[in-house]
């Protein structure tokens, strides 16, 4: 089995928006490191093939959508404006991704979250490294955004929850993952967004406190082949 920091690290490389967090919330200190990190053994700066080799995948385990919501808190009319904002922040994500282009990942990051975890500088740091670590291990990954997209009306903030499914094939394995983006409507910023990896319960409540306890969080699903 691959090790819990292994498996941070690789689910960080199945969508831009959750890369930078994957790797660099283990190497800082803050909300968001306290959040996540669980694993007492030393952070490497990128994970260990060798290992990754010897071990095991676990098992086929078939990834299903997720079902539609039909909580009070869930708006159902409305919401076109902001469906297309939403897609085309997720095209360009998808074709500034296949360019090789990280930075518009980031410029849609959640910023309290961007700057908990060191803020745009840092973040793209991380991510060129990452990159080159991506293209020395001939890592493929690919994603596409599912609808219908789940709107949502917390306290104090408009969310989206937009599903998506994205592969990586690696060293002759192939990981699927059905996951979020869990979107952010501030009154100064228009839509953020931030990946649904790294939303533990703990993220949630310090950030995103407002958002509605009647709403089903999605599940995030792997499948190893």
């Amino acid at each position: 089995m691959f090790s819990k920091l292994q498996m941070w690290i690789l689910a960080g490389c199945l969508v831009v928006t959750t890369i930078g967090f994957a790797v660099f919330a283990f190497r800082t200190s803050g909300p968001l490191r306290e959040a996540i990190a669980a694993d007492d053994s030393p952070v490497p700066s990128v994970p260990d093939t060798d290992q990754m080799e010897q071990t095991q995948s676990p098992a086929h385990v078939p990834l299903k959508p997720y079902p539609v919501q039909h909580s009070p808190s869930v708006i159902t009319n409305g919401n076109e404006a902001d469906e297309k904002i939403i897609d085309a922040v997720m095209e360009k994500l998808a074709s500034t991704f296949k360019k090789g282009d990280w930075s518009y990942a980031v410029d849609v990051m959640y910023t309290p979250l961007l700057q908990s975890v060191g803020g745009k500088e840092k973040a793209l740091a991380e991510l060129n490294e990452l990159m080159k670590q991506i293209k020395t291990e001939n890592v493929s990954i690919s994603w596409t955004d599912q609808k219908p997209y789940t709107y949502v009306a917390g306290g104090s903030h408009k969310y989206v929850i937009v599903p998506y499914e994205a592969e990586v094939k690696f060293q002759g394995k192939t990981i699927k993952q059905m996951n979020y983006q869990l979107g952010i409507k501030t009154r100064d910023s228009g839509w953020q967004f931030v990946n649904g990896d790294i939303l533990t319960p703990e993220i949630y409540q310090q950030f995103f406190s407002d958002f509605p306890k009647d709403v089903e969080i999605p599940e995030v699903q792997q499948d190893w082949e």
